[in-house]
């Protein structure tokens, strides 16, 4: 790092030359020039030698005159300006290094919140359960429709299906229910979220880290606004089957490809 001292005259003398341009120059020495052209036209004109002496005395005092001016310059920004500059740039600098230690520092705190809070949400999901595993082989046994005043309002099945369940973390729950949402089917169907009678009066299996349970289940279909004639091949694509452990996180359950429901 260069001395203050160094850096002080450095910037003394670019003010300095910046000052002393080629403008300012000509300010100065635009009287003297004229003075001396004015003289030697005189001196010319009236053959009087002796006004050559005081041009040249003139002359060197316009240059001495200079000297002292620039020198003069040079002393006032080493003295004054250059320090003040400094000063100022230095007051900036430290400013917005500051102003970048500040950002960075709050950048830190929030990236370091931040990772705080997902080890924390993670460590939360680590000490529930993680269900997985596919829902199957659906079918129908009683079905019919109903009607309100001789029209039809709806039909309806009682459906059966198969649960193949794994828990994936190393914490010990049991299956609390099942949820299923039909309103994203081709045929939109509304599917009760309470297991019927069989499936509620069995007690409902663990499930232990690691190994598959299997599951039978059933639960009561409607289809508002439809004739068992309109669906009777029905493609479930589109319905969302959930379990619940028993801390009552629901999990997403995959339903299996091309599983459909036929009415006969």
């Amino acid at each position: 790092m260069e001395p203050y001292g160094c850096i002080r005259r450095v910037a003394a003398w670019v003010e300095t030359k910046r000052f002393w341009n080629v403008h300012q120059n000509w300010k100065y020495f635009a009287a003297p020039v004229t003075g001396v052209v004015a003289g030697i036209i005189r001196m010319m004109w009236s053959g009087q030698k002796a006004l050559l002496d005081s041009i040249l005395t003139a002359v060197v005092w316009a240059l001495c005159f200079y000297v002292v001016a620039w020198v003069g310059s040079f002393l006032i920004n080493y003295i004054w300006l250059t320090p003040a500059d400094l000063y100022s740039k230095q007051h900036a600098e430290i400013s917005r290094l500051i102003a970048e230690h500040e950002a960075a520092r709050r950048e830190f705190i929030a990236a370091n919140e931040t990772t705080k809070r997902e080890l924390s949400i993670e460590r939360e999901k680590n000490g529930r359960p993680d269900i997985r595993g596919e829902a199957f082989s659906f079918v129908t046994t009683f079905h019919g429709e109903s009607y309100l005043e001789n029209k039809l309002t709806s039909c309806h099945a009682t459906i059966q299906f198969q649960l193949s369940l794994c828990n994936h973390r190393p914490v010990l729950t049991n299956l609390k229910g099942v949820e299923m949402d039909g309103t994203e089917m081709k045929v939109p169907a509304q599917l009760s979220r309470d297991a019927l009678a069989d499936s509620r009066d069995r007690i409902l299996p663990q499930l232990p880290f690691g190994l598959e349970t299997l599951v039978a289940w059933s639960t009561e279909m409607t289809v508002p606004g439809r004739a068992l004639a309109e669906i009777h091949d029905l493609d479930l694509a589109g319905l969302k089957v959930y379990v619940v452990d028993g801390f009552g996180t629901r999990h997403l359950i995959q339903l299996r490809s091309g599983e459909m429901l036929f009415f006969r």
